[in-house]
């Protein structure tokens, strides 16, 4: 004789068999987005703008003995966050780069380094994983002593999906104004950072799509920075200063 309460009862179980399955993975993990581990796709990245901290002693490589900047990073002490960070210099004598940065004590990941093909030289480099705290400990070495000193800036990303740049750029003028940062093309929801740093002394600069920062000079190069927000297709980034000298500059973009 049927059993209707019988039916009802296993359909109940097989829905709740099914609801179960979904919420864990092949390996008893959870699920989000439809991958073990990955952050939600719809978390929206927020950027925290950092300090730029200038050196401009001469003669010296700067090591973790020697340099050592802090930049603003998060909101609260207790926040995690991936730290971002520029390098521009300058050495007048002979081409140069970045031979490697830490972050608070830990190897950094370089993202890009426009290797001074003329006199000055922009980098960026990325931390190894997330950070906490209000500020960041930077150590930058050069591939030789330089004669004009070090910026370094900072910013924190929070939310990214991958700490591995969409896109990233470097461009090197030694007599053009314009330094061109175009970069390709990038996942909206997610920050452009970049910086330039020109040889002359008392110029200003000009940003085109990304919006400028800071633009200033620590008594023998100019340096700039900027950001903004990516919008899900390649954008014409430039660097613009207002006479044609040596000119170098880095960008990349994160989401």
């Amino acid at each position: 004789m049927p059993r209707p309460w019988l039916s009802s009862l296993l359909l109940i179980l097989l829905l709740c068999g099914s609801a179960a399955a979904q919420e864990t993975g092949a390996g008893g993990g959870p699920v989000i987005e439809g991958a073990i581990g990955q952050r939600p796709q719809n978390e929206t990245v927020t950027l925290t703008r950092g300090t730029c901290v200038s050196d401009t002693a001469s003669g010296t490589t700067y090591n973790s003995a020697g340099f050592q900047a802090t930049g603003t990073g998060a909101a609260t002490a207790t926040e995690t966050y991936y730290p971002v960070v520029v390098v521009l210099a300058e050495d007048n004598a002979a081409t140069f780069g970045i031979n490697s940065m830490t972050i608070n004590g830990v190897p950094a990941i370089e993202v890009i380094d426009e290797d001074g093909t003329g006199v000055v030289d922009a980098a960026l480099y990325r931390g190894a994983g997330e950070v906490s705290g209000t500020t960041i400990n930077v150590s930058v070495t050069a591939s030789e002593s330089l004669t004009s000193g070090m910026v370094v800036c900072a910013w924190a990303l929070k939310n990214l999906r991958s700490f591995t740049p969409t896109s990233s750029v470097q461009d090197d003028e030694t007599n053009s104004a314009a330094t061109v940062l175009t970069t390709g093309t990038t996942v909206s929801g997610g920050f452009v950072v970049a910086g330039c740093v020109g040889s002359a002394i008392a110029d200003t600069v000009v940003w085109a799509v990304i919006t400028e920062r800071e633009d200033t000079q620590n008594a023998n190069f100019d340096y700039s920075n900027a950001d903004g927000a990516t919008t899900g297709s390649s954008m014409a980034n430039t660097c613009d200063f207002t006479n044609s000298n040596d000119n170098s500059g880095v960008a990349a973009a994160f989401r």
